[in-house]
């Protein structure tokens, strides 16, 4: 159904919101083919993980024989296992585990299995391996750790970035380890992050990265930055908006906060942005960054994998020290080499690009519907 991913796109609209829910949940088609579920979050974050399978939805259907419907995770007691197959399950990391255990008593009494668990979370732990352990055959995740061993250690807090965080500014937080029971790191995945969300997806289609590149940027930095949340967080948000304003010589953008699309239309004028990181390492601001043409200033992300590949030191990003100490260093170099940041610019845009246009997730994804 080819209209279903632009009703998608209204999931969470006031007026139409419940119509658009419904037509992405509408009857099954009588035949043979397996039923899949896909149940997910409804918020933003969640949902920019659930849109390329609704985009996608009709060429995973031909090659996989399979029908795919998708149920908002609100509506869960509503639901009858019994009338499909397979569950994608999505749930966010703030549900009662006894939801999660309502979830796999609903699928074994109706004998539907639970395929895949989607991790849309910013942090990057395993919180949740001992409750799925077992219920699941692949946990997706937005990025993965390199080396995997990280998944169980023990961290300052909850995660890596917690744990990093507090130790340099010297917060108190709770020594935490997340169990990883034995062979559970081997149902591990990798999913696209936020390039994905319907109001980013077409951008990367519909923009030419020449044009983007050949425009004026009167800016060099791009930095608008909220420090509002936990300790760990404010604190590392405000020694990021201090590097900032120690900056010399450069022209920034950094005060206020102001709409999308005043946002983006910055974006678009400014040489690099800087985007340290959220609650985890990977933010919405990387791809905006990305879309119009600005170079990514971002701590290093040599620890991660992610799909495609969009954390390349000096390819597709400029990485920094997570203390932002060359900060001024990286900045002078991006501004006084614009053929090699231009270059990266372009790198960055079409990494993303070619990923959408050859309609890559499809086969990265294909392993989900395989009998």
């Amino acid at each position: 159904m080819k209209i279903a991913p632009y009703i998608a796109r209204l999931v969470d609209h006031r007026q139409v919101g419940t119509l658009a829910r419904a037509v992405l949940a509408r009857p099954w088609r009588p035949g043979s083919a397996r039923r899949i579920a896909v149940i997910h979050e409804p918020g933003r974050i969640a949902f920019s993980q659930i849109y390329p399978f609704i985009l996608h939805a009709a060429d995973l259907e031909r090659a996989h024989d399979v029908q795919l419907r998708f149920f908002s995770a609100n509506a869960l007691d509503g639901l009858d296992f019994s009338s499909f197959d397979e569950v994608l399950l999505q749930l966010w990391y703030t549900r009662d585990p006894a939801e999660f255990d309502q979830v796999f008593e609903k699928a074994a009494r109706g004998s539907a299995q639970i395929t895949a668990f989607l991790d849309s979370f910013a942090h990057n732990d395993l919180r949740f391996a001992s409750l799925l352990n077992g219920q699941i055959r692949y946990y997706l995740k937005k990025s993965l750790f390199r080396d995997l061993g990280q998944y169980g250690q023990t961290t300052l807090g909850h995660t890596n970035l917690t744990d990093y965080y507090s130790r340099a500014y010297g917060i108190e937080d709770e020594q935490v380890r997340w169990d990883i029971p034995d062979g559970f790191l081997d149902t591990l995945r990798l999913s696209p992050n936020f390039f994905t969300a319907p109001h980013l997806y077409r951008l990367f289609l519909d923009q030419d990265i020449d044009a983007l590149l050949a425009g004026p940027r009167e800016t060099d930095v791009h930095s608008r930055l909220g420090a509002k949340g936990t300790p760990w967080y404010t604190a590392m948000r405000e020694h990021a908006m201090a590097a900032v304003a120690d900056l010399r010589g450069v022209s920034v953008i950094s005060e206020g906060k102001v709409g999308l699309k005043q946002f983006n239309a910055e974006l678009q004028t400014s040489k690099m942005c800087f985007s340290p990181f959220g609650f985890g390492e990977l933010c919405w601001r990387d791809i905006e960054a990305i879309a119009f043409g600005a170079v990514l200033l971002k701590p290093s992300m040599d620890h991660l994998r992610t799909l495609p590949e969009l954390y390349e030191p000096d390819v597709t990003y400029v990485p920094l020290a997570w203390d932002f100490s060359d900060l001024a260093e990286k900045v002078a170099w991006v501004k006084d080499n614009p053929e090699a940041a231009s270059t990266i610019a372009r790198t960055a845009f079409d990494r993303v690009r070619s990923y959408l246009q050859t309609r890559q997730f499809v086969r990265d994804m294909g392993y989900l519907f395989a009998e």
